[in-house]
C-alpha cells in the first residue's frame, strides 16, 4: 500500500490515500523510508 504526503508538520505527516491502514500500524514514510506509527485516521488520511 503507498500513499502520497498530504501534509507536514513537526514531527506529524498526514498522508492520503491510505485506505485499510490499521490504528498504530508500523508504516515507512518518504524516500528515506523513515519509520512511522499511525495515531490518527481519517477517511482516507493517516
Amino acid at each position: 500500500m503507498a500513499g502520497k504526503i498530504y501534509r507536514i508538520s513537526g514531527a506529524l505527516v498526514v498522508a492520503k490515500g491510505l485506505e485499510g491502514v490499521q490504528m498504530n500500524e508500523v508504516v515507512r514514510v518518504g524516500e528515506e523510508r523513515l519509520i512511522g506509527e499511525v495515531i490518527r485516521i481519517s477517511g482516507d488520511q493517516a
